[in-house]
């Protein structure tokens, strides 16, 4: 017993000193600087006495946290130090007066912490000292990024009073290397002082640092009010003024470690709580901190507990009150709550909250303590890159400090400390666990009262006995689990909150009450399901649910408009704390009472690969922490139905870093801790699935769209592999991020066809079209939930009514049926929510406005369920087209909930139908048809057409007639036979149906194009009034039931010889309809899928007979074209195939051809205008012009010319567009073609590049002359640029309100008879503009503007005359969330004003485009056409060289210019072939005396003499009576045989149209991924051919091209050359192959005199010539 007393009492003498120490600690604390300061000097570093080097003069960044605003800097690269800096290194000295002698600390005040070079320093010509960048600072502050300044101890000396003289040295040094070193120092300012130095900022010592506002906060009291009852809480919201100081640490500790000491000498300054101490710019680098203030406690208060609540903190937290220690909490940004009792006593207590900041949160290595003390400079933004080495989950999270509002909270004597809500539905109880806690020993035993309050009555619905609570140890728990039978449920739709009323009850008499925020609600997971008490849960939303406020949040989620089911709830993702305004408790009470769903995600972030994988053990540990005290603090809001606990950390951060098996460990564990603290709802993570060992409740995914062709049909499957993780489909897919829309992405064109590229407003309906298509199919197949990553403005706002809990859906998606056959659609109705009243489905088909049929029925499809059966449509016979409407009602009780319409189409088709003319006209012998699968030949006979069958697939024996190539009908050996294009070239028609081997290379003719391995099933029409498409409109091509598909392998958009007519696939960069003129003949290409959808597609039916038709009356019909042209235009024409006569000047041109491509050159321009009568002569006589190239300098002769006075200006980055009505010479031009995107990204988070500023050279004036003008500042360009806020902010522009008016000064004075405002509400909307004219402020116009960002065009009436317009914002809104930094800004996206024009003016000038690039002016019966394209040696994007060709060669065509470059020569149609005899100059045998050397594979068994190898005549040599050379070959590595490098003078000695090179070759070294990927050419050899006039043409012959290796495991052709002999080796899985290339003559009338045999630049092997034949068209 006397020890136990003695104990006790050295414990308590122990405390009372702690407690002595603490109290005077703090009473430092409160001192501050008062005291008078001791003798000092102070020098400013740049003032310096003498110095050796002259540094330059810089600005730096906060120049008002340097003492004078300014310092000495020296910054010189290590490249240059042996020039700039002196020998004896740079030396700065400062001279000074010491007034007393004594012992001196010395400071300076040094900039780049850690960069620093080393530098010394000296008194009065003493020993040198040396610092190193290492030395250890306080007081850091940033200046700039990467530039910071702070105090560093320099030493300790003693001085006698008198002149002394400070020198620093920088000397020049050397790395490891013996490379000079980089010197990088600067001096702010120097102390000497003969006290201790507490260094604060620029401040001197004793120096008045506070300011009116810091008093104001060092008197600021919070009063805590008296209680209403004895048993009633108090709680005080501290929010408002408070005391901040730093107290820097040098090395610092153990980081989850309470603050155990306080400054010496604190500077206290004035702080708001809650906020971001970042937003001090003087504390950015404070690092570790003291938050001080005052709250006076009531008598009355005497004898409570008293707590302290902090939502949230960043990173940790000590508590001191009245200098008493309270306690510590290393958790950021969760609840923190701290009993103080013991510390607070009635009247004045100070509140001392100890913050170590984010910097804290980076690794600390016990074995490196300077490690984390390293990371002390980093600038904030590093807190959002990647790589971090952060172990705390504070990523992008830069809110620093006290972020939440605290509480000071006086509750009873014993008091709930922990509430926590957990009811069960099935069960019908409310299990409760609640922490009770008592801070005064007389208290030990007291009784728990829990009544369930109605929230918002008030009333009590529930009361249970009271619990009896053991409280002798200081705190008990109690969890129970209490029956209630019918409690009213939490619902969406009727969300009944309750307040649990715990009351602690003190001898029977209340102490403490508190009421905790609950619904009666379970989330469970059921399979697939989510379940909400106990009924199947489905919900959509989107990133962006509207409202800026919890109100206004609310409200759109209960919006029918949107059909939201849920929101997310990530205000940290952006870096903030605050949600909608407002903390995250307050913002949830309102959902809470609202009804909302909300997916809380955590803080845990790792989209850029924040967290290094090294870190993952000990985050994960940090990261559970702080989880589990995070859903503590938030767990009883029954609006939260899930938490997201990370955002792809494991789905980017760990898995791109490959450190899933560090990570998802810790995600299994993170599930197991939330399950201890909150079971009653599920988890997830945003991306990574459930792990791949499936261990967590739900699978979060995110981005589990494949590439767009795989829908619809995708949307309406499991879709389970993504990536790393795969679905089991054993528990909920939650989809936490879909699609991310935002941005201008071509890709949606799956979904929108060309209007996408018309910029964000064409996105929008692709977008929707994409939500809708995405949302049915997840619906359809029981995915649980998705989140799409957009704003409402991504989209048209038509995926809403997929997301309607009572809908009706349809599986199919093709809405065009055939005449007079019943169509059979799928309907789905879905009842996603809680009520099973009877649903009313009635539909009604309408078409062209007559009623064709309706039904009604009644189904009774329970809560969460849906019901999904077949309905069949009465589609009526029709020999037209019909259009109308199938719209679809759900109602329930008699009212309707639900209502759908489709534009429903009719097509004429059957065997009834009247066939097209052309091919009611065809005969058996004039169309032959190959068609293994029979589809085609089944339709032709059902719809009596004439044909004759072919067996196997050779050309019809009879020229110039119709082949039919049905389904599938290519071998992969077939794909690159020219026997169709030959067929063509002798005026066949060739009509191939979709192919798995589609025609290839060489096969295909003329014609430059490639076939990709693709199906999908959306596809948009380019040119609707082509014959081929007759009757067809673009909602034809979207899905083809049955089974969807449209297109398959579908080809690349023609460079040259083709014409494509139906565009498909991502970015509409693939044609699936094509055709491909030849000489007289017709290639038609069509990857749709006409054969496999012939028997029940109308779409399909009708392809089939309008090619057919097409085909049977084919008539190649051009006019003769001539060019006068600068040579890069003719490297154009030539590159697209023009055939055209070459002219010396315009009016030779005019002379030689109907079309006349002219360069707009002045002389050229000159000419033309001189000889007016000679051209509207050619005009009147069907001629046309067609101008490239106009520049000012010809505008005026271009005017006389074509009969208009335009306006010219330079193209510049703005939107292009196609004029409306089309122009007939755009046929065959999608938007994609001319709406042209540059290399640069308009942001660099999300998809979208700038439109291209290189379409065109110059452009003229067409309605729009405001383009034409230049405004005060260039920026204001945007103005005119056609683009608006949706597609970027960049695209617009805005200014300070104050500078409410800007002036177009247009090139001359124009008459102006309308304008058009395009106002934004990106900034404040504007509600009225002025418009003054020439200045004349008397007679300016006012119009009042609409204000919601939609355009609006107005009359000037009358019009007026002006050069100038000034444009006056006269009215507009001030919305404060629509300031920068305070100032009020406005904007505009887009005028235009509309000059006034002749009433022909349509008639004489038709635009092709919204830009004047491409205008047509009709003249007679022929015209002038300008075409300024751009065209560049080197576009940017390649593509965009092709798009330009291809409009030229569109504009050409139409115009009816001849494509092909002369007679197309192709193997085997009708060409007279002469073998050369290359037998003199062979140089190796074919045998195994010499080949490669190998005598397993040779070409011993080519067959020789003449041979017709691929259509071509070869006369392959061999000498039969002797063994002789047989071939020629070079010398190579490993070729036996003393081999020529070169054969020159094979003897040739005719003209041709072509040769013919029969080769092969031995492939040493293949080209990379890499180097095919780029393209790179490797030639392996070189043909070159002299003519008789002495000119010479080079015939590149590329590896893996043109040539291949001759022994190879599967032949094939290649796409420079044809496939013309293989044999198997035997006993080998080899084969021998030989190629076939065709060089077309560009001089065929010139005689080829002969050939060489070079080696090639890089040859990576050896090529063997056989035989070579020169070719004339007949």
């Amino acid at each position: 017993m006397t020890n136990n007393r003695f104990n006790s009492a050295l414990s308590a003498l122990r405390a009372l000193r702690c407690w002595i120490n603490v109290i005077a600690a703090v009473a430092t604390l409160s001192l501050g600087c008062d005291a008078a300061a001791a003798e000092f000097v102070w020098l400013e570093g740049e003032q310096p006495a003498r110095a050796n080097y002259q540094p330059k003069p810089e600005g730096v960044g906060r120049a008002e946290f340097l003492s004078g605003q300014a310092w000495w800097k020296v910054a010189i690269e290590g490249g240059q130090v042996e020039r700039e800096a002196p020998a004896e290194g740079v030396l700065v000295d400062y001279a000074f007066d010491a007034k007393t002698a004594g012992e001196y600390e010395i400071w300076a005040r040094i900039g780049y912490e850690f960069v620093r070079a080393p530098f010394n320093w000296r008194i009065d010509n003493g020993e040198w000292k040396l610092v190193s960048p290492e030395e250890l600072t306080t007081d850091l502050m940033e200046l700039s990024f990467w530039t910071e300044v702070a105090w560093l101890k320099l030493g300790e000396q003693t001085l006698a009073a008198g002149r002394h003289t400070l020198s620093f040295r920088l000397p020049r040094t050397k790395d490891a290397q013996g490379k000079p070193q980089r010197i990088l120092f600067a001096l702010d300012c120097v102390c000497l002082t003969a006290a201790e130095f507490h260094p604060y900022q620029f401040y001197k010592p004793g120096e008045e640092h506070q300011t009116d506002r810091d008093r104001q906060a060092a008197k600021q009291m919070f009063q805590l009010p008296d209680a209403a009852t004895p048993e009633a809480r108090v709680c005080l919201p501290l929010d408002g003024l408070w005391e901040i100081c730093r107290h820097d640490e040098q090395v610092p500790g153990e980081v989850a470690a309470p603050i155990r000491d306080f400054p010496a000498e604190p500077r206290w300054t004035a702080i708001e709580v809650p906020g971001d101490k970042n937003r001090r710019e003087d504390l950015i680098f404070a690092h570790r901190l003291w938050y001080r203030t005052r709250v006076h406690v009531p008598d009355s208060l005497a004898g409570r507990s008293m707590i302290l609540v902090f939502p949230a903190n960043n990173l940790n937290t000590t508590i001191y009150v009245n200098g008493q220690y309270c306690g510590f909490d290393k958790n950021p940004l969760a609840r923190l709550q701290f009993d103080i009792t013991s510390a607070v006593r009635p009247g004045v207590n100070e509140l001392c909250v100890g913050i170590k900041d984010g910097w804290y949160g980076y690794r600390r290595d016990p074995a490196d303590p300077l490690k984390l003390r390293r990371r002390w400079n980093l600038p904030l933004q590093f807190f959002s890159n990647g790589f971090q080495e952060l172990v705390y989950p504070i990523w992008n999270q830069k809110l620093m400090g006290i972020v939440g509002t605290p509480q000071w909270i006086a509750a009873g004597p014993a008091y709930t400390a922990d509430v926590f809500c957990k009811p069960s539905v099935a069960g019908k109880k409310l299990g409760v666990e609640v922490a009770v806690q008592s801070n005064r020993p007389a208290v030990k035993q007291a009784a728990l009262v829990l009544e369930a309050v109605n929230d918002k009555t008030g009333d009590v619905e529930k009361r249970w006995t009271p619990a009896p609570v053991d409280v002798s140890s200081g705190r008990a728990m109690l969890a129970t689990d209490l029956d209630w039978e019918n409690p009213k449920l939490w619902w969406p739709d009727e969300p009944n909150c309750y307040r649990l009323r715990t009351t602690v009850q003190v001898d029977g008499r209340p102490v403490d009450v508190q009421e905790t925020l609950f619904g009666f609600r379970q989330w469970t997971c059921d399979g697939i399901h989510l379940r909400l008490n106990g009924v199947k849960w489905q919900g959509f939303t989107e990133h962006g649910v509207p409202g800026r406020t919890p109100e206004e949040h609310l409200a759109s989620l209960k919006d029918t408009k949107f059909n939201y089911g849920f929101s997310r709830m990530w205000p940290q993702h952006g870096g903030q704390y605050k949600w909608l305004g407002q903390e995250p408790e307050k913002v949830l009470a309102v959902m809470d009472r609202g009804g909302a769903l909300i997916r809380r995600t955590g803080y845990l972030d790792g989209e850029a690969a924040g967290y290094l994988p090294g870190v993952f053990e000990e985050l994960g540990a940090n990261w559970i922490d702080h989880l589990t005290a995070w859903i503590k603090g938030e767990r009883n809001h029954p609006s939260i139905m899930i938490w997201s606990v990370e955002n792809e950390l494991n789905f980017i951060n760990a898995r791109n870093l490959g450190s899933l098996d560090k990570w998802e460990p810790v995600l299994t564990r993170a599930w197991e801790a939330i399950q201890r603290v909150d079971p009653t709802r599920p988890m997830m993570i945003d991306g990574g699935g459930a792990t791949r060992a499936q261990t967590l409740p739900v699978h979060g995914d995110h981005y589990s769209t494949k590439p767009f062709w795989n829908y619809p049909q995708l949307a309406y499957e499991a879709n389970a592999d993504q990536r790393e993780w795969t679905w089991d489909e054993k528990r909920p897919k939650f989809i936490g991020e879909e699609l991310f829309a935002a941005g201008i992405n071509p890709a949606y064109a799956y979904f929108g066809g060309e209007q996408v590229f018309l910029g964000k407003a064409g996105n929008r309906p692709a977008v929707g079209k994409a939500m809708q298509v995405i949302s049915q199919g997840y619906r359809w197949f029981g995915i649980a939930a998705c989140d799409f990553c957009q704003q409402p403005s991504d989209a048209d706002g038509s995926q809403y009514n997929e997301w309607a809990p009572r809908a009706v859906l349809v599986r199919q998606w093709d809405y065009t049926f055939a005449s007079g056959q019943p169509a059979k659609r799928t309907v789905g109705i879905f009842n996603n929510t809680r009520f099973a009243e009877p649903l009313t489905f009635a539909w009604r088909l309408v078409l062209d406005g007559r009623e064709i049929a309706a039904r009604s029925t009644t189904h009774r499809v329970p809560p969460g369920e849906n019901e999904k059966y077949d309905v069949e449509l009465p589609i009526p016979d029709t020999d037209r087209r019909l259009e109308g409407q199938w719209t679809l009602t759900l109602a329930a009780a008699g009212t309707e909930v639900f209502r759908a319409v489709k534009e429903v189409s009719v097509l004429p088709v059957g065997p009834s139908r009247p066939k097209p003319p052309a091919v009611a006209r065809l005969q058996a012998g004039d169309l032959f048809v190959h068609d293994p699968k029979r589809a085609a030949s089944e339709f032709l006979k059902s719809h009596g057409i004439a044909f004759t069958p072919l067996e196997r697939l050779t050309p019809p024996d009879v020229p110039g007639k119709v082949w039919l190539v049905g389904q599938d009908a290519l071998s992969p050996g077939d794909t690159s036979s020219t026997a169709f294009a030959a067929y063509a070239a002798g005026g066949g028609r060739v009509l191939l149906l979709e192919q798995d081997h589609p025609l290839r290379y060489q096969g295909l003719g003329p014609a430059e194009v490639e076939f990709q391995t693709n199906v999908g099933r959306t596809a948009f029409a380019e040119d609707l009034s082509h014959p081929l498409l007759q009757g067809l409109q673009d909602k034809d091509f979207f899905t083809w039931e049955p089974g969807e598909v449209v297109y398959k392998n579908a080809y690349l958009k023609p460079q040259r010889g083709a014409r494509s007519l139906v565009q498909c696939n991502e970015s509409l960069l693939n044609s699936a309809l094509l055709t491909i003129p030849v000489n007289d003949g017709l290639v038609t290409l069509c990857q749709l899928a006409v054969g496999q959808k012939l028997a029940d597609n109308p779409t399909a039916q009708t392809l089939l007979l309008n090619a057919l038709d097409y085909s049977a009356a084919y008539k190649l019909e051009f006019l003769k074209t001539a060019a006068a042209v600068e040579p890069a235009l003719g490297k154009v024409l030539d590159s697209i195939n023009l055939q055209y006569a070459p002219a010396a000047d315009p009016l030779a041109a005019m002379a030689a051809g109907r079309i006349a491509v002219i360069s707009a050159t002045p002389d050229n321009l000159k000419t033309l205008a001189a000889n007016a009568a000679k051209v509207q002569a050619y005009h009147e006589a069907g001629g046309w012009l067609v101008l490239h190239g106009l520049t000012s300098e010809g505008l005026a002769d271009f005017n006389r010319l074509v009969g208009f006075e335009h306006l010219l200006r330079p193209f510049r980055r703005e939107r292009v567009t196609i004029a409306v009505p089309r122009n007939r010479l755009l046929a065959g031009v999608s938007l994609a073609d001319v709406a042209l995107y540059s290399s640069e990204r308009i942001f660099s988070w999300q998809a979208g590049n700038f439109v291209a500023s290189d379409t065109f050279s110059f452009v003229v004036d067409v309605d729009d002359v405001a383009p034409f003008g230049t405004w005060d500042s260039d920026a204001w360009y945007n103005f005119v640029n056609g683009m608006v806020s949706a597609d970027g902010w960049k695209y617009i522009q805005n200014h300070p309100a104050e500078n409410n008016t800007y002036r177009l000064t247009l090139p001359k004075p124009q008459e102006l008879a309308a304008w058009t405002w395009d106002g934004n509400v990106f900034y404040n909307p504007t509600r009225r503009v002025e418009l003054i004219f020439g200045g004349d402020e008397a007679g300016r116009l006012a119009f009042n503007v609409p204000p919601d960002g939609e355009p609006a065009t107005f009359d000037i009436d009358p019009p007026r005359t002006a050069k100038q317009i000034a444009i006056r914002h006269a009215e507009f809104d001030d919305i404060p969330e629509k300031r920068q930094n305070g100032v009020q800004i406005i904007g505009c996206d887009n005028v235009a004003f509309y000059a006034r024009r002749p009433a022909d003016f349509r008639q004489r000038v038709r635009p092709l485009l919204n830009s004047g690039g491409l205008v047509e002016y009709p003249r007679g019966a022929g015209g002038t056409v300008l075409a300024n394209l751009l065209f560049k040696d080197a576009e940017e994007v390649p593509i965009n060289a092709v798009k330009k060709r291809r409009v030229l060669a569109s504009i050409l065509r139409n115009l009816g210019a001849p494509f092909g470059g002369g007679k197309t020569v192709i193997a085997g149609a009708r060409l007279a072939y002469s073998p050369i005899d290359i037998s003199a100059h062979a140089t190796q045998y074919r045998t195994d005396r010499g080949w490669f050397g190998d005598a397993r594979f040779t070409l011993k068994d080519l067959p020789v003499g003449l041979q017709n190898l691929a259509g071509v005549n070869y006369d392959i040599y061999e000498f039969r009576t002797s063994p002789v050379p047989t071939c020629i070959m070079l010398a190579g590595p490993r070729v036996p045989g003393q081999l020529p490098k070169e054969v020159k003078g094979i003897a040739v000695n005719r003209q041709a149209d072509a040769l013919f090179f029969l080769h092969t070759a031995r492939i040493d070294r293949r080209r990379n991924e890499r180097e095919k990927k780029e393209g790179q050419p490797f030639d392996i050899v070189r043909y070159v051919v002299h003519y008789a006039d002495g000119q010479d043409e080079v015939v590149p012959i590329l590896a893996e091209v043109d040539i291949d290796d001759y022994r190879v495991q599967q032949p094939q052709p290649l796409p420079g050359a044809q496939l013309a002999w293989t044999k198997p080796y035997e006993d080998t899985e080899f084969h021998a192959a030989v190629y076939a290339k065709q060089w077309n003559n560009p001089r065929p009338d010139i005689e080829i005199r002969s050939l060489d045999v070079l080696p090639g630049d890089n040859t990576r092997g050896t090529a063997a010539l056989l035989a070579v034949t020169a070719a004339l068209a007949e």
